[in-house]
C-alpha cells in the first residue's frame, strides 16, 4: 500500500471542518467526516489512480487526480498524483 503524505493547509482545512461541526455541537459528523476521510485516504493509498484527472492549464499538475471524501463529496476533495 502507498503511503499518503499530506501537507499543512490539507491538515489546516481538516481542522478547520472538525471544528465548525464541533462548534455546531454536530460531534457525530465529526466523526463521520474524519471516518470517511480515512477511508478515502485508505483507497487512495490502495489504488492512486482513483478518481478523476484535475483539468488545469498548469502542467506541474498533469498528473494529479480528484476524489470526493467518502460520505462528504461537496465538502472536501483530495488531490493525489
Amino acid at each position: 500500500m502507498n503511503e499518503i503524505i499530506r501537507s499543512s493547509p490539507s491538515d489546516r482545512d481538516v481542522a478547520a471542518i472538525l471544528n465548525y461541526f464541533l462548534e455546531q455541537c454536530a460531534e457525530e459528523a465529526a466523526d463521520h467526516f474524519l471516518t470517511g476521510l480515512e477511508k478515502t485516504f485508505n483507497a487512495i493509498a490502495a489504488l492512486p489512480n482513483l478518481g478523476h484527472p484535475w483539468e488545469s492549464s498548469d502542467p506541474r499538475d498533469k498528473d494529479l487526480r480528484l476524489l470526493a471524501c467518502e460520505r462528504f463529496p461537496e465538502l472536501i476533495s483530495c488531490s493525489i498524483g
